[in-house]
């Protein structure tokens, strides 16, 4: 059962517009579960089922997170754990960042307008048809001669405080009301919440648009966890601070009807960020990226793994479904899935379709249809399939390669598992399976 905190929800955004930066304004489709139009909020920010509300003097933001569950006794029944995670509930918490002491009169004034329009079609209510979306929102004057602008860049939703000549700094007053603590160390401030801890800090702050003109700017906290800010301020100056959230971001389908599930990730020393997790048949709107060249994109899943690279800005680079187009499941399951060397971005799974993307791209190679398990290699900057196949027998893997390049497989076997043995000189060798579970 959904267990609901937030009052204020969107209803039935489903397409995969939601996928890049816009700010929506509110025509009527921001309702509350008895289906009542809430005309207070101007815009909204919304990415699958979590969401940020403009109002005049402050945004609500509705967070939410699976129910949680203990799949431990379902080790080995996938169909089980797959049924089970279709009937999982979300839970919702809502924090509201207040601007206290904002003008009344302050203005939330768009930035530029994105080319596409946006037609809503909800129960009980007329259509909602060619509504406008942009991609910034600036809170005009929300104290005397301070704006606060928000934006998107790839790496996740930031906003900048600009104080214009006049301004005084001790005017911005930021409280994220539904928090449990807010925890200030070293000019970085964590924020705690029932789900999530957020840091925040800053990064820059400069005078008259000038990045080179560095201004030194401290947060504070009151004893009412309020945020304000202490500077040597010149106030015939210009003075930009741009805080930025410590990046963490909710992927999932834009339409909820999926989920990626046993997921894994890796990461490699430029700092780039590799994930993979098997998606369910109707999971067909992950963003996919091809970066072009060789790389290997699958647009569509039939039950397939995903797999998505992000920089070390956590851009978004690369991003595909991997697996054969048949009914067979393409999945992964165990602790070290993933590995990267030289690279190489290395894969290991339980599983792919007798009518996967093997490919012989020198080494070891087996290709016996779906036998599990299997091993891929990628190429790490560019997304190439480099190799692809079976090695036979065995579940729950994990993968290492060594720093000279050496690749090592374990996963559990069953008695009835027929695997591959090679015996090699001065190695422990036992050929026979000799045991209910085993492990190689």
């Amino acid at each position: 059962m959904k267990k609901i905190i937030s009052i204020i929800f969107i209803s039935l955004i489903s397409f995969n517009s939601l996928l890049f930066s816009q700010f929506i304004e509110n025509k009527g489709q921001v309702l509350d579960w008895d289906e009542n139009f809430h005309p207070e909020v101007h815009y909204y920010y919304s990415i699958n089922d979590n969401s940020l509300f403009f109002e005049n003097n402050r945004v609500v933001c509705s967070f939410s997170r699976f129910d949680d569950f203990d799949f431990s006794k379902y080790e080995g029944n996938q169909d089980a754990i797959d049924s089970i995670y279709k009937t999982l509930g979300r839970n919702v918490q809502r924090i509201d960042i207040e601007f206290i002491g904002a003008s009344q009169d302050c203005q939330i004034i768009n930035g530029e307008e994105n080319s596409h329009h946006i037609n809503y079609f909800l129960n009980k209510r007329n259509n909602i048809k060619d509504l406008k979306s942009f991609k910034s929102l600036c809170y005009k004057n929300i104290y005397p001669n301070i704006d606060i602008v928000f934006y998107e860049q790839l790496n996740g939703l930031k906003y900048d405080i600009i104080l214009n000549p006049g301004a005084k700094i001790e005017d911005v007053k930021i409280k994220y009301n539904g928090a449990s603590s807010l925890i200030l160390n070293d000019n970085t401030i964590t924020i705690k919440t029932k789900y999530y801890d957020f840091t925040e800090n800053i990064p820059e702050a400069y005078y008259n648009d000038n990045k080179n003109q560095n201004a030194d700017v401290n947060y504070v906290i009151d004893n009412d966890n309020i945020i304000g800010f202490k500077c040597d301020y010149q106030n015939t100056n210009k003075l930009t601070i741009d805080p930025t959230v410590t990046w963490m971001t909710y992927f999932e389908t834009v339409s909820s009807s999926g989920q990626i599930s046993y997921y894994h990730s890796t990461s490699d020393e430029n700092g780039n960020l590799f994930i993979s997790g098997y998606c369910n048949n109707s999971a067909n709107d992950y963003p996919t990226v091809d970066p072009g060249g060789a790389a290997y994109v699958q647009l569509y899943t039939t039950n397939d793994l995903y797999i998505a690279k992000f920089n070390a800005d956590r851009q978004l680079e690369w991003s595909t479904y991997f697996g054969g187009s048949n009914s067979s499941m393409d999945w992964q399951l165990g602790t070290e899935c993933l590995a990267v060397h030289n690279n190489v971005l290395h894969v290991v799974g339980d599983e792919l379709a007798s009518n996967g993307p093997f490919l012989n791209g020198g080494g070891f190679y087996f290709n016996s249809g779906s036998t599990k398990p299997y091993y891929a290699r990628f190429n790490a900057k560019t997304g190439e399939l480099l190799h692809c196949t079976n090695i036979s027998g065995g579940y729950d893997h994990s993968i290492a390669v060594s720093s000279s390049g050496l690749v090592a497989i374990i996963c559990d076997a069953y008695s009835f598992n027929t695997v591959h043995i090679l015996n090699r000189s001065g190695a422990y060798n036992q050929a026979t399976n000799g045991g209910i579970k085993i492990s190689f």
